[in-house]
This record gives structure tokens, sequence and C-alpha cells, in this order.
């Protein structure tokens, strides 16, 4: 409590304040509002009251907040007031490390108040600042410990899992991990309790199909588009239909399928053309005179190059210029002007130049916001700390608690650096274990076949998969990828033993045909159990499992 008392003491000291009018409609709405979390409560005010506040008074209405806050005595309250000073902080003042402060209080207090909706999204919220400064290793505690909250609680409680979970679906697009980004998006999607926001499931079954096109798993990609453009049909979204028709297109051109391609490119074109959506319909063009150049059909890929440039000039875009650079040079060359290819490539040279300019000063910018955070987060920290010992010890008792804090700050940067070089031999030799793991699984794919194919045909094997194999299978899948069966148990209970082995073999990677072989051998009706499975697992369609 005193702690707070000192932030407060900083906050307001040698401040005027006066309440502000703009403030109490959003916290009225706050106050009644019985279901979590508030977020869309927070947008709609930001959108509503920003652009008549001036930056003063957004501070003084942090403070107020603050302030509410400190007075209210039931904890749930004073979690959401908390929450509200923490979303204000950043979207507001742009005072990220305060943000990340109030939200670790609003986690706090609804963790005591039981408000679970408002804990994971107090984490999450604050695993998006991290996000935006490019922090991700801060950004990853927070994230664990929003997960560790749905965990908690067998994500019961909770108003909208999926829309918790597809937050963290985007952040590991964002950070590169397409792997786990699918695996979000997918645990996300068999909740699928977003009934009232299509265009959040649209948008993210676009972005499952990016993460599937950048693993290669075009088949997945190509069918998380198609569901993202019939419902961009079914809600009117014109600019969004020609989207998802556009990376249809790129994922076909991907597998040289030209005709699927050209066709789904040119939805994009025409839907674009109907919306004024020049820079997705330049795209399309571009692409399609890529696919025509494949197919040797220079007139046509001619045609579609000067529909991108006059796209390009409806929406001027340096990025689009660049493409149609590299495009013009291709052309250029293919028709053997190397003069023209030679002043396109030029072209194409500057402009990528400046986009990496303009590249580097985003980072530049971005640096600068976390040595802003740095410097604002190590500034309310020392405040924080000189004014509870101002309140509790003195002066000599502060110059103690700060000499102390400088120690702990050169030890815990020592233990740092400790744990950072285990951590780095340990990751070597995981991946060792790992290497030879996928090394064990691919000998024991090729012996099943062969039992399958030659040892069974001849009636000679009492039993094709020996419970040798089946030690292996789980050892080299739990090693492989990390924990596999705890994490199939820990998300579905109801999974057994049976479930776990017939999994384990699905997850080898088996033919289909040697799956069949191996239950039949078994006895085993595969059908019956996919069917089962697909109960266990959520109730979602069999042809998912």
């Amino acid at each position: 409590m005193r702690s707070f008392f000192a932030l407060v003491f900083f906050l307001f000291s040698n401040l005027a304040w006066s309440n502000p009018v703009a403030i109490k409609p959003l916290l009225d709405a706050i106050d009644k509002q019985s279901q979590e979390p508030i977020e869309s409560l927070l947008q709609q005010h930001l959108q509503a009251a920003a652009p008549e506040m001036d930056s003063a008074v957004k501070r003084a209405a942090v403070r107020f907040v603050v302030e509410l806050a400190e007075q209210e005595q039931d904890l749930s309250k004073k979690a959401k007031l908390y929450f509200t000073a923490g979303w204000l902080s950043r979207h507001w003042t742009e005072q990220n490390a305060n943000a990340v402060y109030y939200y670790d209080l609003s986690f706090d207090l609804a963790e005591r108040a039981g408000s679970r909706a408002l804990m994971a999204s107090a984490m999450l919220q604050a695993m998006q600042v991290f996000v935006d400064l490019a922090m991700y290793q801060d950004a990853l505690q927070y994230l664990f410990k929003a997960e560790l909250v749905f965990q908690k609680y067998n994500y019961e409680g909770f108003r909208s899992v999926t829309g918790s979970l597809f937050s963290i679906g985007q952040f590991f697009y964002r950070a590169g991990n397409y792997q786990l980004s699918v695996q979000y998006f997918e645990k996300a999607l068999v909740f699928n309790d977003l009934y009232d926001d299509a265009r959040e499931v649209m948008l993210a079954y676009n972005t499952l199909g990016l993460s599937h096109l950048r693993l290669g798993n075009h088949q997945k990609a190509i069918e998380a588009f198609q569901i993202s453009n019939q419902m961009a049909k079914e809600i009117g979204d014109l600019s969004w239909e020609a989207l998802t028709y556009g990376n249809i297109g790129m994922v076909f051109a991907e597998r040289k399928e030209f005709p699927a391609a050209i066709v789904h490119l040119t939805y994009d074109i025409e839907t674009s053309e109907r919306q004024k959506g020049w820079m997705s319909a330049c795209n399309a063009a571009v692409l399609l005179a890529e696919v025509y150049l494949e197919l040797n059909d220079l007139k046509s890929a001619r045609i579609h190059l000067n529909k991108a440039i006059a796209y390009e000039q409806l929406q001027p875009s340096t990025y689009l210029k660049r493409m149609l650079a590299a495009l013009k040079a291709r052309i250029f060359s293919t028709e053997l002007d190397f003069k023209s290819a030679y002043f396109a490539q030029k072209t194409y040279e500057l402009l990528h130049q400046e986009l990496t300019e303009e590249g580097r000063r985003t980072d530049s910018v971005q640096k600068q916001k976390r040595h802003a955070y740095a410097l604002e987060n190590a500034a309310m920290q020392k405040e924080l700390a000189v004014q509870e010992v101002l309140l509790t010890q003195g002066l000599l008792y502060r110059i103690v608690v700060v000499l102390t804090i400088l120690v702990f700050l050169i030890l815990t940067g020592a233990v740092v650096l400790i744990k950072r070089e285990r951590k780095l031999k340990a990751m070597t030799l995981q991946d060792s274990e790992v290497q030879k793991s996928k090394w064990e699984l691919v000998q024991l794919k090729k012996r099943i076949s062969w039992q399958v194919h030659y040892v069974a045909s001849d009636g000679g094997a009492a039993n094709l998969l020996t419970i040798d194999d089946e030690e292996q299978l789980r050892t080299s899948l739990n090693a492989c990828y990390d924990h596999l069966y705890s994490r199939l148990k820990m998300s579905y209970p109801e999974l057994n033993e049976l479930d776990l082995k017939w999994m384990g073999l699905v997850k080898l990677n088996l033919p289909l045909e040697d799956l069949n072989a191996l239950a039949q051998h078994a006895h085993f009706d595969l059908e019956g159990w996919l069917q089962q499975l697909a109960k266990k697992l959520g109730g979602i369609p069999t042809d998912r499992v």
C-alpha cells in the first residue's frame, strides 16, 4: 500500500488537476459492464473522444483513472480501472512503461477477484506493448503467462477464448514462427466462440493461410484462403474478397497450376476494380504477367504489365513501383531489349535501396521508442523506490536501498549472462537429440512400411508393430515435438493410450494404405476411431482430424 501512495505522490506532485468530463462516460460504461473483456469499450471511446482531447487532457485523464483505482475498494472494479489506465497510457499518452506497470497491477487484482478474462487480457495487452516495440523476448514472457491462465482453468469461464488465441497466433506470425502460429490459430478455431464477430474469424483464416503458405503447405493455405474468401462474400467485404482471391491465385502460381492461378487473379482484378482497390489490382496484374511469362505468352504478359502500371498510377506506391521495375526488366530481357532491361534493373535497384532506407528509418524510430521505454521505465522505478524510501525510513535508508539495488542489478546481470550461456549449451544439446530422433523416426517409418508390404504379405508376421516400435515412436515424437503426448493429454484429457498410439502413427506421416494395413492386421476399426477422435477433440469435422 505504501508503494502505491508513493506512485500517487509522484504522479500528482506539482500538478493542478480538474476532473476531465470526457473520461466520465467511459468510466460509467466500464462500471456497468458485466462481461469481460472491456477492450471494445475502450476502443470505441478512444476513437470517439481522442480527437477532441489534447495531450495535457489525456495525461490528466490517466492520472484521474489511477486515482479512482486507488480509492476503489471492490477488487474487480479496481482491476478494471488499472486495466483502463494501462490502455490509456499506451494508446493516448504513449507511456509504454506505465502501461505495462498498470497491466501488471490489473492482473494481480483480477486474479484475486477471480476475473479470469481480465487476467488473460491484461497479459495479452502487455504482450502487445512489447510486440510493438519489437521486444519479442519480453513479449513471450507475458504470452506464456496468459497461456498459463488459460490452461489453469481449462479454457473455461472466458468470454472469448478464440479472440485471445488469435492474438497469440498473430504474435507468432509477426515473429516469424509460422508453425506455432498455425498451432494457435487451429486451436482457436476449434473453440470458435466469436459468433458475433465474423470479421475477426475471416481475418484469422487469412493469416492462417499465410502461415501455411510460409511453411509450404499449399493445399492447407488454399483451403484457409477459400474460407476467408467465402466469409468476405457473406459479410459484403469486397476489398477482402479481392485480397483472398489474389492470395489463392498466388498459391496456385507457386504450384505451377497456371490456369487456376489465372482465374483467381482475374477475379482479384475484377473485384478490386469494383471498389477501386488499385493496390490489390496492381499486385494481381503483376502476378498475372509473371504467370504469362512462365507460359511464354509475351503478349498477355505485356497487356497485364500495362494494366499494372495504370493501377499503380491511381494509387502510387514505392513497393509497387519496385515490383513493376523487376517485371519490366524481365519482360525486356525476354524481348532481347537489353538496353531497356538494364535501365529497368537500375530503377529496381534504386527503389529497392529507397525501401531499404525506409526500413532502416522505421527500425531507427522503433529503436528510439525502445530507448524511450527503457528511460521511462528506469525513471518510474527509480522514483517509486525513492518515494517509498522517503515515506518509510528516511534519507539514510534510501541510500542503502539504492546501493543495494545497484549491487542487485550487477548480480542479476551476471546471473542472466550465466543462465544465457547454459541455455545456449542446453539448446545445442537438445538440437542434436532432436536430429537423432528425427533420423530414428525416418528409420522406423521405413521399417514399418517394409513390414506392411513384404512381411505381412507373406503371412509371416504375428505383430507388425512391436512394443519396442511403439516405445521408440513415443520417445522420438516426444523429443522432436516438445513432449507431444503429454501436451495432447493435457489439452484433451479424454484421450486414452490407444488414441495416443494411433495418433502417433498418424504423426509419423505413414501413407494411408500402410495405416489401413496396420489397422486391418490389428483388427482395428480405423474409420470408427477417427469419428470418435473427432468428438474427443471438441467436435471438429472428421476430415480435419
